[in-house]
């Protein structure tokens, strides 16, 4: 029973009570295609969906053959370009916050409508921002009239006589 651990040592073979025990866990890859063992994992993408298949040497040849017009033509990726996506959104929502700040600064002056702190910055509003350059847009105070109360003229009541009676 112990033949075939004789290769292992004892501090490799564990030990049950007085009896020395081995595990051996073998994973064979066989082709997703025919079954065939030895067979390695292949990675490829297409319309920005990757995939992975598991092929014998023969079917992964089959494949590249078949694709090797394709790939001749196509022109290949440098990089990730999810890579790019999280730094231009960065600058995205950077540039969105300046421009709702300016915005609640400035709308009253422009007389632009009230600023949300959430969704979609109006085209009038982004205008606005453009064209100010983001400087603050000065205050002006309009000249406020006068409250001036209106009298009516009232014509004065004629004197009226009793008759003593």
């Amino acid at each position: 029973m112990l033949g075939h651990l004789s290769g292992l040592t004892s501090s490799t073979r564990p030990t049950w009570g007085k009896v020395t025990m081995s595990r051996q866990i073998i994973t064979v890859i066989t082709d997703d295609l025919d079954g065939t063992e030895g067979a390695e994992t292949v990675h490829f993408a297409f319309e920005g969906r990757e995939y992975r298949i598991d092929l014998s040497d023969h079917n992964r040849r089959r494949l590249l053959a078949r694709l090797e017009p394709y790939i001749n033509a196509g022109l290949p990726v440098r990089g990730d370009r999810t890579a790019q996506a999280p730094a231009q959104d960065r600058a995205r929502r950077a540039q969105l916050r300046k421009m709702r700040d300016w915005w609640n600064t400035n709308h009253t002056a422009l007389g632009l409508p009230e600023p949300k702190g959430y969704g979609r910055i109006p085209a009038k509003v982004e205008e606005a921002y453009r064209v100010h350059g983001n400087r603050q847009v000065p205050v002006v105070a309009r000249p406020v009239e006068p409250v001036v109360p209106r009298l009516r003229v009232v014509p004065p009541i004629p004197e009226a006589t009793f008759a003593a009676g």
